[in-house]
């Protein structure tokens, strides 16, 4: 029997730059109301979700930064956080610095941008300030990104959850090296005393194989990397 549902935001969810409407939102109410935890699991960190309240009304729980915290809705608290190693902290962003490469600071409820991000609400970054970040998300030109890997992978104590590649660059979350989406959703299930077998996942992204391969339930929408389809028990409509 199904106790939670766990779902990916961005493109699986909702495109966020059309907004809820009116169907989706009721879909969300009839969960609620048929007594199902409503879990986020995304790439996102929990203060980007104040812009959808009408999202918040039916959320139980937030696994944000791919699973480096885990945020419960209803009593405003969160439950657990991994943060990314300070030393390593400091040397990425030194990186970031000296490449001139945009990069964002996830920490529980701030957000922090290093270059030109304009359709980001977030803070300035201040490198006097004392940082404690669950996620760097890393944007690199196409044509300096062979380089950014070679660096990164100099790191044995963080990883690369999601990439993402555009027509003139790619983005790239980096967490400290336990964090996955699955291991978050582990985590809660442990929490909440629920098995896995109880859980049913939808997803769209690289980023959510980790989850689909500890739930047996998984759903990727149509607009999905077929890397994900490759191991969904089953696919639906697209996003859209």
């Amino acid at each position: 029997m199904i106790k939670m549902v766990v779902s990916d935001f961005d493109m699986t969810l909702i495109n966020y730059k059309e907004g809820f409407n009116e169907y989706q939102i009721s879909v969300l109410k009839q969960l609620k109301d048929r007594g199902f935890i409503f879990t986020l699991v995304t790439g996102r960190n929990v203060s980007f979700f104040d812009m959808f309240p009408e999202l918040l009304m039916f959320t139980d729980y937030i696994i944000s930064s791919n699973g480096a915290a885990i945020y419960d809705v209803n009593n405003n608290k969160y439950l657990y956080n991994s943060c990314i190693n300070n030393n390593s902290f400091e040397q990425l962003v030194d990186i970031g610095i000296v490449n001139n490469y945009t990069f964002v600071i996830y920490e529980l409820s701030n957000i922090f941008k290093y270059g030109n991000l304009k359709e980001l609400k977030s803070i300035n970054f201040d490198k006097k300030r004392q940082y404690f970040s669950e996620q760097i998300v890393f944007y690199v030109e196409n044509n300096r990104m062979d380089k950014f890997i070679e660096t990164i992978n100099e790191f044995n104590d963080v990883v690369v959850n999601n990439f993402n590649k555009k027509s003139f660059r790619c983005s790239f979350d980096i967490n400290n090296k336990d964090v996955s989406k699955g291991n978050g959703i582990s985590l809660l299930c442990d929490y909440l005393n629920i098995n896995v077998d109880e859980v049913i996942a939808f997803g769209d992204g690289e980023n959510d194989v980790s989850m689909f391969k500890i739930i047996d339930k998984c759903v990727c929408v149509d607009n999905a990397c077929d890397v994900l389809k490759s191991i969904a028990n089953e696919i639906t409509l697209s996003c859209s």
